[in-house]
């Protein structure tokens, strides 16, 4: 994989995870969630429209499935989409095409588009409403 990796942004992540402090919730617990979500939702897109680019299978192969969270202090992140080391270079292409074949938008979509940021913030913030309300006692 090259540098891909999700992050937990969306507006008000930052009141959120006040909010959630202060009611005694585990922040790294719940960012760690809402990464490992995030990715299981992204994943089966992309092995979707991998299915279109099916000859070998080893791009398709090359779709990272590890759900591991990298820590570096208080910043966690996970890597999602192609491991480029692993035969995943193919999907570059793919994504952005070349002079003689198109891109295959749908694949690019799948791990950059706006439809898909929009959905990974809707889970992100579902699962923050969700830890707050349970800290809560609801």
């Amino acid at each position: 994989m090259g540098r891909n990796r999700l992050g937990l942004s969306f507006e008000g992540l930052d009141l959120y995870a006040r909010r959630l402090e202060k009611l005694g919730g585990d922040i790294k617990n719940v960012a760690e969630k809402c990464l490992v979500k995030s990715k299981e939702h992204i994943t089966p897109k992309l092995h979707q429209v991998m299915s279109r680019h099916h000859l070998t299978g080893a791009t398709e192969a090359s779709i990272d499935e590890n759900t591991s969270v990298e820590w570096s202090g208080t910043q966690g992140k996970l890597p999602v989409g192609f491991n480029l080391g692993s035969g995943g270079l193919p999907s570059v292409f793919l994504m952005y095409g070349t002079p003689r074949m198109k891109k295959d938008q749908a694949m690019y979509n799948a791990i950059y588009g706006s439809g898909i940021k929009k959905e990974v913030t809707q889970i992100q913030q579902e699962i923050f409403n969700d830890e707050i309300l349970k800290q809560m006692g609801g």
